[in-house]
């Protein structure tokens, strides 16, 4: 086998394992400079899976469930930007709360069901802060 192709190779295996062991000390560095005292991950799933626009018609399952600043997953008016939150994000079939405004000539088409929903709480308390859609 040509010697060139082995170099190759190698570099590329030590490329992955570099960048496998960079987002393992990255996804640890941000789960561990969180303060103590907040909810836990299954806490979180479960107080956000009990909202009401995560009811799917269809079995919800958890695509992930992250905690950090609220900036980093979304916005609301009334929260810093800086506020540790917990964001939830489940797949299912969502149903939106309304299908517009009236049609005075003819029916309303509602839109297809949402297939995401991400819910976002308060880190210490776990309250509803704010959620959307998609």
């Amino acid at each position: 086998m040509n010697r060139r192709v082995v170099y190759v190779g190698l570099a590329a295996a030590a490329i992955v394992i570099l960048l496998v062991i960079a987002v393992g000390v990255f996804r640890h560095a941000t789960e561990t400079s969180l303060r103590p005292g907040g909810i836990s991950r299954d806490q979180a799933i479960r107080m956000a899976s009990h909202e009401g626009m995560a009811q799917s018609t269809t079995p919800t399952e958890v695509r992930w469930a992250n905690a950090g600043p609220l900036s980093q997953f979304g916005r609301d008016p009334y929260s810093s930007p800086n506020r540790l939150v917990w964001a939830i994000t489940f797949t299912g079939s969502f149903g939106w709360a309304s299908c517009g405004p009236y049609n005075p000539n003819g029916p309303t088409r509602c839109p297809l069901p949402a297939r995401h929903a991400t819910v976002i709480l308060d880190y210490f308390s776990g309250a509803f802060v704010t959620g959307s859609l998609y």
